[in-house]
């Protein structure tokens, strides 16, 4: 057999790595040599190394990848494939992108039955055999990862941070969001700036008035340096009780809090299959109003999640004197329809079993290409150049340096293995 030479695009570090190093990993078991590339350097490599075959989770990535890459194979990996409606799957292809886009991609990876209901229904020139349904392979990081019994006393509290807009990973100003036109990107800044001013207060509450500890997640499109920068020299005399989580694994996160605050975001799903109580923040400012305009999920998180009005109440709620309320039957619900959940599969090996069985199908030809360990090398040297020029680069360009693999990934893969044999 062919030992294919298998190029990810990690697009972005702190969403897209973990999973992608998952299926290189279980890719690799099957003898493939894998690089999981930054768009810093995946273009060099797509050149220099000629791979077989192209993960992606980017629609508009494919007809550029094919231009420059005309014999390998393309699989789309979506990076958020739980999309409805205006921004969904099949109505990208259609009324956005163009058909060359779909036409272009091998194979179309789904996260549900109904996604793939609905490329049938509405996708021109719908092909059966391009579509596989797989689920969310993110959620396999929960599915197989080891687990801490939770306690029910709250020592940590987490905040799940969404501020991209005011805090950009490359470090982009806000007002480029606010310009005239910008309508979508709009709602989306008076939402972080509302949200990030009800996230300070609800901080300097909970440290003032208890003596919790506070772990913060800053969103995956956001430039972690700012918080150590800014937020904790804000809270200089508390600060031995704020940790700053940034690794490549939210669910490592989720391990170590004992309760999310968050605003409207995707992270709950992890946090209710984990079992961490989840408190939304939106309605202790406007930030609500703007992120229910945002998505019809939004909408549902909100109705979904217990929302204090009142900083008196989040607090009582932390102290233990008002019981939470759990509702998680509209996160449970969507879970089931749009990630495939639950399932007696691991997601990851779904995917990478099929690349290898489309693989095996096709006659490739005899490629002159440089070593991956030379190409690698190169690319280290790129990444300290791209940090000269932009000291924030690191946030959204992967380098193993700055993102070590979680300590039980090594665990996850051999469950993952075991359990599907």
């Amino acid at each position: 057999m062919t030992k294919y030479r298998i190029l990810i695009r990690a697009f972005t570090a702190r969403r897209d790595v973990m999973c992608f190093k998952v299926i290189a990993k279980l890719l690799e078991t099957y003898g493939c040599d894998v690089i999981v590339s930054s768009i810093r350097s995946f273009d060099f490599f797509i050149k220099m190394w000629k791979p077989h075959a192209i993960l992606f989770n980017t629609q508009g990535e494919s007809l550029n990848l094919r231009r420059k890459s005309p014999e390998s194979k393309l699989f789309f990996v979506p990076g958020e494939g739980m999309e409805i409606g205006e921004n969904s799957i099949p109505n990208l292809y259609n009324n956005i992108l163009g058909q060359e886009y779909y036409q272009s991609t091998d194979l179309i990876f789904l996260w549900s039955h109904n996604s793939k209901k609905e490329c049938k229904q509405k996708l021109k020139n719908y092909s059966e055999q391009k579509f596989i349904v797989s689920g969310n392979p993110k959620l396999d990081l929960v599915k197989f990862n080891k687990l801490n019994k939770r306690k029910s006393k709250i020592e940590q509290v987490g905040l799940s941070c969404r501020f991209p807009t005011i805090n950009n990973h490359q470090g982009v100003p806000a007002i480029r969001a606010l310009l005239p036109g910008k309508i979508s990107a709009n709602n989306l800044t008076f939402a972080s700036m509302f949200g990030f001013n009800s996230m300070m207060n609800v901080m300097e509450k909970i440290l003032k008035e208890t003596d919790l500890k506070i772990n913060l997640r800053p969103h995956p499109n956001e430039a972690v340096d700012t918080y150590f920068e800014y937020v904790l020299p804000y809270f200089k005399k508390y600060k031995k009780r704020i940790k700053i989580n940034y690794s490549l694994c939210l669910v490592d996160w989720l391990k170590e809090i004992d309760i999310m605050l968050s605003t409207t975001s995707t992270s709950i799903y992890e946090a209710t299959l984990l079992n961490v109580p989840i408190i939304s923040i939106d309605k202790l400012s406007p930030s609500a109003l703007y992120a229910s305009k945002e998505a019809e999920q939004s909408r549902e998180f909100l109705d979904s999640l217990d929302a204090p009005k009142s900083y008196k109440s989040l607090i009582n709620i932390l102290k233990n004197k008002t019981k939470l309320k759990l509702n998680t039957k509209k996160i449970l619900n969507q879970l089931k329809n749009l990630h495939l959940w639950p399932r007696n599969n691991s997601s990851c090996l779904i995917i990478a079993n099929e690349v290898i069985n489309f693989l095996n199908k096709v006659n490739f030809k005899k490629k002159i290409y440089i070593p991956k360990s030379i190409l690698e090398a190169i690319d280290e040297i790129k990444f300290k150049k791209a940090m000269k020029k932009n000291r924030l680069h690191w946030n959204f360009n992967y380098n193993e340096k700055y993102y070590k693999l979680p300590k039980d990934f090594d665990h996850i893969v051999k469950r993952i293995l075991n359990y599907n044999n």
